[in-house]
């Protein structure tokens, strides 16, 4: 048994000991690239043993993203098989050693370094053995526990080529025989940008506050790290490491766009107004510039000179409701009320089933005291189960009686205000209820009914 334990290890340790680094990168990424490709090859074939040793080759040396659910997906038929033989009683030790690749490779570190140590008691003078746990060390973060084991395979028979294998394992993070600092942050922000990659924010999270916490002045890594928690909406944690920064000099640790944004989620309106007015200005035709312009203006109650900007976003934009919304609202505050009468009636024109936006648009008319043209809109969401049809009734009514009391007042002053026996009788006659009894006329859009209706009112006022 330990014969042949011995020569699944020398295949596996023949499978490494060939990986000589190159010099030239795209050299060496074609190379790395192609020995992915082997692997799956090997894992087609049903070569698990093979594709598994080349997958941890590709996996140590690689720089190219392939994320743990690829991973996890690439070998779960080699798992599978390896478990299943296990299962039989079936070669233990190349099982184990199968198996205990595949959760280095998908990270299970624990389980891959429980079987590890187990392995390594049977075989405790295995260079093979101890590169792979001193490689199992790197990847969990322990460098020194890594140097310390790799300096043991010197001492071991037959070491072959595993030395100069860590050797370069530990130059690539700055920690060879020579310390190079920059070299290793080089290494950790390259692996965590790698991760990124791969989608595994928390891992690259990580990485990224490691090198904060051992270079605190250089600003890659913060601002990377900004970076990744806004963009998992994380802007809580962004913010914190943005004002904890106390990097060199005056220069801002990110760029003014997301600085902004920062401070318009806080609340910070000014700050991130002095940001994005000369980027909005530089740019004129960023609708996304000029839609945080605008926001800020709106939450400093600075409406009048948010109307240009949400006048611009709506008319490049005019399904945007909350554009239009906003327009109203603006433009009100500015005195210019009349302002997106146009675009709030083109809208309601092209989606006449929007009950909301044909109540704002009606609305918009009684204030500008064209109240026929809003009784209309009225008229339309007076129907039977329109979700506004409440509050319609009570307009409609309301303009009614407001133009019933003016004709009334213009009657008087033309001095055709009748007998005054008869002002029971016209005062009977007001419509205040009668909005809210009679029968919906028209369908939607159906103005002349509306029209007509409107006639009728104001000849049975004057009977």
């Amino acid at each position: 048994m330990i014969k042949a334990v011995i020569y699944i290890l020398a295949v596996l340790e023949f499978a490494l000991g060939t990986c000589v680094p190159v010099s030239a990168a795209g050299d060496r990424n074609e190379k790395i690239q192609n020995i992915y490709f082997q692997a799956l090859q090997a894992l087609e074939e049903e070569n698990y043993l093979k594709g598994v040793q080349l997958y941890y080759r590709f996996v140590i040396l690689g720089a190219i993203p392939v994320s743990k659910a690829v991973r996890a997906h690439d070998l779960a038929n080699a798992m599978g098989s390896f478990k299943k033989e296990a299962a039989e009683g079936r070669n233990s030790n190349r099982i184990e050693l199968g198996i205990l690749l595949v959760e280095r490779i998908i990270e299970r570190f624990d389980k891959a370094e429980q079987r590890l140590d187990l392995l390594r008691e049977k075989h405790p003078s295995s260079v093979l053995l101890a590169f792979l746990r001193g490689e199992l060390a790197l990847a969990r973060g322990d460098e020194t526990l890594a140097i310390r084991i790799f300096g043991t395979m010197g001492r071991l028979p037959n070491p072959r080529g595993f030395p100069a294998l860590a050797d370069y394992l530990l130059e690539q993070r700055g920690r060879g025989k020579t310390m190079d600092p920059a070299a290793r942050r080089k290494f950790f922000m390259k692996l965590a940008y790698r991760r990124w990659d791969e989608s595994d924010f928390d891992g690259a999270g990580n990485l990224f506050r490691a090198v904060m916490k051992e270079y605190p002045q250089d600003p890659e890594a913060p601002r990377a790290l900004i970076d990744l928690l806004l963009q998992q909406d994380k802007t809580d944690e962004a913010v914190k490491i943005l004002d904890a920064w106390k990097g060199p000099g005056d220069e801002p640790l990110i760029p003014p766009l997301p600085l902004a944004r920062i401070r318009y989620s806080q609340g910070q309106y000014e700050e991130a107004l002095s940001l994005l007015v000369p980027l909005q200005e530089a740019d004129p035709q960023d609708a996304y510039l000029r839609l945080l312009v605008a926001e800020s203006l709106y939450q400093l109650n600075r409406q009048a000179e948010a109307a240009p900007h949400f006048m611009e976003l709506a008319r490049s934009d005019p399904k945007n409701q909350g554009f239009l919304q906003r327009l109203v609202i603006c433009c009100e505050a500015a005195g210019r009320r009349a302002d997106p009468l146009p675009l709030l009636e083109a809208y309601v024109r092209e989606n006449e089933r929007d009950s909301a936006m044909r109540f704002e648009l009606a609305s918009l008319l009684i204030r500008l005291d064209r109240l026929n043209e809003a009784r209309l809109h009225f008229n339309v969401l007076r129907e039977f189960g329109n979700p506004m049809q409440k509050e319609a009734l009570e307009k409609i009514a309301a303009i009614d009686r407001a133009n019933y009391e003016r004709t009334m007042n213009n009657a008087s002053k033309n001095g055709n205000a009748g007998e005054t026996e008869q002002g029971e009788h016209r005062t009977s006659q007001q419509p205040d209820d009668q909005a809210a009894t009679e029968p919906v006329i028209g369908a939607a859009g159906d103005t002349s009914l509306a029209e007509e209706e409107q006639v009728r009112r104001m000849k049975e006022l004057f009977k």
